[in-house]
């Protein structure tokens, strides 16, 4: 071994040593944020929820004390003030469902053509819809025609 070697080692052995002395002893607490998430259910039920955590639609169905009869995902997590719409027609042989309508069937909603039907159709088949809201996210359908299409549909 080289002295430029053998000094260099003795030099690093120095520095960890005066390193570790000046490290802090104490121990830095986790800062805990609370959370205010607030959930708005519109529908067949009107209620704001708040919770110190994002809820799932699980979460949601069990403080209302309702059965999700809506085949919502129910893994699904909602964020800030985000809308839950329950529709307020618990027939499901009037509604018509989303991830499995046909075209045809698609096209009875008001307001709703070929190419928006043909939409919903290229969306469902990367995304299953989790929640009616996700409707807003096909292009040609904004928030009017979400409003009006909610009362119609289910998952």
């Amino acid at each position: 071994m080289k002295k430029s070697e053998f000094i260099s080692i003795v030099l690093f052995a120095i520095a960890s040593l005066i390193y570790r002395f000046q490290m802090p002893e104490e121990k830095i607490e986790t800062i805990e944020i609370e959370l205010d998430i607030t959930i708005y259910i519109e529908g067949k039920v009107h209620q704001v929820l708040t919770y110190n955590h994002l809820p799932s639609i699980k979460d949601v169905f069990n403080d209302l004390a309702l059965p999700n009869i809506y085949q919502f995902d129910e893994e699904h997590v909602l964020h800030d003030k985000q809308v839950l719409y329950l529709p307020e027609n618990d027939d499901f042989d009037v509604l018509i469902p989303l991830n499995t309508a046909s075209l045809e069937e698609l096209m009875l909603l008001p307001g709703v053509g070929p190419k928006t039907a043909d939409n919903i159709i290229r969306y469902r088949q990367n995304t299953p819809f989790k929640v009616i809201e996700d409707l807003m996210l096909i292009n040609g359908i904004g928030e009017k025609t979400y409003y009006n299409l909610r009362g119609y549909v289910c998952l």
